[in-house]
């Protein structure tokens, strides 16, 4: 005799029993009150049912084919494209460009801002006001 696993299903009902259910035999199943009492009686169920035949493996062989990923679809549509190495390239060096730029220091944000007014006529004079009024002792 050779050992087999069996999964068994066990559910409690509204007013307390179990229901034990060989999940391949769904048609075998066994109620009690207790939750071992069940699985004991659907054990007892499936001896029987192995006892009047074998169980048998099989292959079966569909049509359908197994549903492909949408994105192995595209694999390979450029293989042939004149300038597929070039776009590759180009698409390197703008990788290279934007991580050389992550690793740069960030720029001081009020140096965003130097020589923005060196063209403006009135610059030093708004300048030399604000730093006289900054010289001025406060009047309280």
């Amino acid at each position: 005799m050779v050992a087999s696993r069996w999964n068994v299903l066990v559910e409690q009902t509204e007013d307390g029993k179990a229901i034990a259910t060989i999940l391949e035999f769904p048609a075998l199943s066994a109620i009690a009150e207790t939750r071992q009492a069940a699985i004991n009686q659907v054990h007892k169920l499936l001896a029987a049912k192995l006892a009047q035949g074998e169980v048998v493996p099989i292959q079966l062989e569909t049509t359908e084919s197994k549903p492909k990923h949408p994105v192995l679809e595209m694999a390979g549509i450029f293989k042939d494209d004149p300038d597929f190495e070039a776009v590759q390239r180009h698409i390197q060096e703008y990788r290279d460009e934007i991580d050389a730029l992550e690793n740069e220091e960030p720029e001081p944000a009020i140096a965003k801002f130097a020589g923005i007014f060196k063209d403006d006529p009135d610059f030093a004079e708004i300048v030399k006001q604000m730093r006289a009024e900054r010289e001025q002792p406060d009047e309280e």
